[in-house]
C-alpha cells in the first residue's frame, strides 16, 4: 500500500498534496474559507519540497504533513522549531496504521534535520492521541478584557490609526522585536515572514494598522473588530496615549496578552478581567527533539531519575514540562501562536 514516504520530489506532488488537504479538511469544516487557505499555501515561502512529507500509494498522495520552519527565542538562544501542520490521511486509507507511520517518520525526519522542538495543534477528538509520541499540551491562553469607556481616563490625546502598507513592515518588524522579543518563548519573524503575515491577515479580514503622530511611527496593532491580537510599540511610544487610542468604537476590548507586555505597566489603573486557560493534553502541543540542547540552556535542576530518563530517551510528560520551565507559556497567546505557526490548516485528520 505504501510505495513511498518522504519529502515531496516535484511540483506535481505538491499540487496533489494541496488537493488532498483541501478535500479532507473542507469536508469536516465548511465554515473555513478554503480559497483563502489555498492562496496562503501558494504564497508561503516555506512551501518547499523538503518541507512537505508525503505518503504515496503508486501515483496517489494518500497522506501528508507540512513542516513549517520557525525560530524561537529561549534564554537568548535560538531554537529551531518545526511546526507540523495539515496532518492528514486520505479517508479511504485510515485505520490502517498509516498515521503512526507518518508521525514517526516526520519526527525522525525533524531530528535528522536539526530541529530542536516540534509543535502542532490537535483537535479535541485527538486529545491524548499525540501523548504516545511524546508530544504534550502547552496550551496557555491569556487575555485581558475591559470596558472601552475606561480608556478615556488615560489621556485626552490619541494616535492616528492608519491602515498599514507593505512599506510599513520594516518599522512594524522593529516594533515587534522591541515589544515581544524580551520574553522567552517568542518567535522570531524575518522580513519575508512579515510580508506573508501581511497577506495572511488581509485574506482573513484582520486589520494591520499603524499608530502615527506628526507623521512619525509609534507602533502597530493587529486586530479583528474589538479583539486585539497584537500591539507593538517603540521606546518613544506614550503608553497612556496608546491606551486612549485603542478605545475604538466598541463597548468592550479583548486583548491577547503576554505577561511582560509593556502595556501592563499602566493597565492596572482600570478595572479589567485577566483570563487564563491551560490544557496539558491537547490544543497547542510540543515535543522535545533535541533534549541535550534544552537541558544545556534550560538551567533546570535535574535529579538522577531525570538524567536516567534522558539517557534512555524516555522523556515523559512530567520531565517534558520540567525541562520546558525555560519557556513562559503565558507568552503563547492563541493568536501569537497561530500567526507564527499555522500557514494552512491548523488541524489534523488521521
Amino acid at each position: 500500500m505504501i510505495t513511498y514516504i518522504g519529502p515531496a520530489t516535484n511540483k506535481i506532488e505538491i499540487e496533489k498534496s494541496l488537493k488532498l488537504a483541501f478535500k479532507v479538511f473542507k469536508k469536516n469544516n465548511k465554515k473555513i474559507n478554503y480559497k483563502n487557505k489555498i492562496d496562503l499555501w501558494k504564497i508561503d515561502s516555506n512551501i518547499k519540497l523538503k518541507n512537505l512529507i508525503i505518503i504515496k500509494n503508486k501515483n496517489d498522495v494518500i497522506g501528508l504533513t507540512r513542516i513549517i520552519p520557525r525560530k524561537l527565542k529561549l534564554n537568548n538562544k535560538i531554537f529551531n522549531i518545526s511546526g507540523l501542520s495539515s496532518i492528514c490521511i486520505d479517508k479511504k486509507y485510515r485505520s490502517k496504521g498509516l498515521s503512526k507511520i507518518l508521525i514517526n517518520y516526520v519526527l525522525e525526519y525533524c531530528k535528522r534535520n536539526k530541529y530542536d522542538l516540534a509543535i502542532l495543534f490537535a483537535r479535541n477528538f485527538l486529545n491524548h492521541y499525540y501523548n504516545k509520541y511524546g508530544i504534550y499540551g502547552i496550551s496557555h491562553y491569556t487575555s485581558l478584557n475591559f470596558k472601552s469607556s475606561d480608556l478615556l481616563n488615560f489621556s485626552n490625546k490619541k494616535y492616528l490609526i492608519k491602515k498599514a502598507k507593505v512599506s510599513d513592515l520594516k518599522k512594524i518588524k522593529k516594533s515587534y522585536e522591541y515589544t515581544y522579543l524580551k520574553c522567552n518563548g517568542i518567535f522570531y519573524r524575518e522580513y519575508s515572514f512579515w510580508k506573508y503575515l501581511f497577506n495572511k491577515n488581509n485574506l482573513e479580514k484582520n486589520k494591520i494598522e499603524v499608530l502615527i503622530k506628526d507623521k512619525k511611527f509609534y507602533g502597530y496593532i493587529i486586530r479583528n473588530n474589538n479583539h486585539i491580537y497584537e500591539i507593538g510599540i517603540l521606546p518613544i511610544t506614550d503608553l497612556n496615549i496608546l491606551l486612549r487610542t485603542i478605545k475604538l468604537n466598541y463597548q468592550t476590548i479583548e486583548l491577547d496578552m503576554i505577561q511582560n507586555h509593556p502595556i501592563l505597566k499602566n493597565i492596572d489603573k482600570i478595572d479589567f478581567t485577566f483570563k487564563f486557560r491551560q490544557c496539558p493534553y491537547g490544543g497547542h502541543m510540543l515535543k522535545i527533539i533535541n533534549t541535550h540542547k534544552l537541558v544545556k540552556y534550560s538551567k533546570v535542576k535535574l535529579n538522577n531519575n531525570d538524567l536516567t530518563k534522558i539517557k534512555k530517551n524516555k522523556i515523559d510528560q512530567k520531565l517534558t514540562m520540567k525541562l520546558l520551565q525555560i519557556i513562559d507559556f503565558s507568552n503563547f497567546p492563541k493568536s501569537h501562536f497561530n500567526f507564527n505557526y499555522f500557514s494552512f490548516l491548523n488541524s489534523d485528520h488521521l
